[in-house]
């Protein structure tokens, strides 16, 4: 600063002396200043007078402490778990009645009647009634008109007795069916069917009486044996009555297994069942006056697990009936033997699955059961003497499985040799006048 003023202070002292010289000597000069004036200090340092901070002087802080460990019980307060009930869904509710009416087209009226008892513990009782028929008219190919109506009455009264570890069942139904004939050769054209004429009446009247067991357990007898009669009727003289006894029975047999082995996981024992029935059959003179026997058994065995299952076994049945063979008629017991056998292997479980079997049966062609098949037939007693099918071997082999969670898929195939299959076919009358040909009959054909 020292450097700064002083020379200041020698500029000033000159100036001051020259402007007092020229002053005395009357000299005045003219001063212009275009930019005013700005002092500049060349050289100048900030002093910082701020105090230092830092202090020769150090202190140490020392703590003392102890610890005392304590068991700490914090209050809690005991609430009580409902146990959880194991419930199933809830079942859906019962009425004791039911009923429905309905009429259609051809005048066609519908009726239905349902009376039972209510979900109980001890037994159950129900009876059913059904009427529907048809009073409408066809008409043929030669312009004409005839009456082709059907009637089918139905009633059944059943119930079941509940014990500990096994149900009685039992159960009355008739039936009363009606059709006609409508249907015949049109080149008879002068000739015109009455309701009698081509009417078929059939009466069938049964009774069953069933006992069960209800054991889930299969190391234990599971049984269920069945008696039942039917009486079936087309005419005055042209009826049979049937008695058929059934019985069906299984359980698991741990003494095929080897003794201490290890039981793998899903594989299961071994299990046996045994199938057996009998029919007697007779009928009135007017078609034969020999009963027809039908007796069987089939034993099987069987093993399964999760990837694959088996079953081993056969059916004997003998058959006790009058065979026409070569124009005669002997009465006679023919023996038939069929495999009982089948195989599944899962390829790919639950997506691919192979099912092979082989095996035979006799089909029962009584003439209740056809008659559901074909109620058309001559009044002849072709009806009563149709013969059981005998199928020899049934081969049968499948694919099956599920591709995704909402899709199953099962493709199968079988071969059948057979003998005694029943098959039907229109009468043709050639030129012979009776009642029968005006009606559309059929008359069976044996292959």
């Amino acid at each position: 600063m020292r450097k700064i003023i002083i020379p200041i202070s020698l500029f000033l002292i000159t100036q001051g002396i020259a402007v007092a010289q020229q002053t005395g000597d009357r000299i005045q000069r003219e001063v212009r200043l275009y930019n005013p004036f700005r002092p500049t200090l060349s050289e100048a340092n900030k002093r910082n007078f701020f105090p230092d901070m830092t202090d020769t002087t150090s202190i140490r802080h020392e703590f003392t402490y102890n610890v005392t460990p304590e068991a700490f019980s914090p209050a809690y307060t005991v609430s009580q778990i409902r146990p959880a009930a194991l419930l199933p869904d809830p079942l859906p509710k019962l009425y004791k009645s039911y009923l429905n009416l309905g009429i259609g087209n051809y005048f066609t009226p519908l009726g239905e009647l349902s009376i039972a008892t209510e979900r109980s513990k001890t037994g159950m009782l129900a009876f059913y009634a059904r009427h529907f028929s048809s009073n409408g008219k066809i008409q043929l190919d030669n312009l004409e008109k005839v009456y082709a109506g059907y009637m089918d009455n139905e009633a059944a009264l059943y119930g079941r007795k509940f014990f500990r570890s096994a149900v009685l069942s039992g159960s009355l139904d008739f039936a009363h069916l009606t059709r006609h004939a409508y249907g015949y050769d049109t080149i008879f054209t002068s000739w015109e069917s009455e309701r009698e004429d081509v009417r078929l009446r059939f009466m069938d009247v049964g009774a069953t009486t069933s006992i069960a067991s209800l054991r889930n357990d299969s190391g234990r007898l599971v049984y269920d044996a069945r008696l039942g009669y039917n009486y079936f009727r087309q005419s005055e003289d042209l009826w049979q009555h049937n008695v058929g006894l059934q019985f069906d029975a299984g359980r698991t047999i741990k003494a095929l297994s080897p003794r201490g082995s290890a039981r793998r996981a899903g594989v299961s024992d071994f299990y046996g069942s045994l199938h057996g029935r009998y029919d007697l059959t007779f009928f009135d003179v007017a078609i034969t006056d020999k009963a027809r026997h039908v007796l069987s058994v089939n034993p099987a065995l069987g093993k399964r697990s999760n990837e694959w299952n088996f079953n081993l076994g056969f059916q004997a049945v003998t058959e006790t009936r009058t065979f026409s063979e070569g124009g005669f008629d002997e009465y006679k017991t023919r023996v038939h033997i069929y495999p009982d056998v089948s195989l599944g292997i899962a390829v790919i479980p639950s997506f691919l699955n192979f099912n092979l079997g082989l095996d035979g049966n006799l089909v029962d062609n009584s003439a209740p059961k056809a008659v559901m098949v074909n109620p058309f037939l001559l009044t002849n007693g072709s009806l009563y003497k149709l013969p059981y099918t005998d199928n020899e071997i049934v081969a049968r082999v499948g694919l099956s499985g599920s591709v995704v969670p909402s899709t199953m898929y099962k493709v199968s195939a079988s071969y059948t040799v057979f003998r005694d299959m029943p098959f039907y076919s229109n009468v043709v009358w050639d030129n012979i006048i009776i009642t029968e040909n005006v009606g559309g009959f059929f008359e069976p054909v044996i292959s």
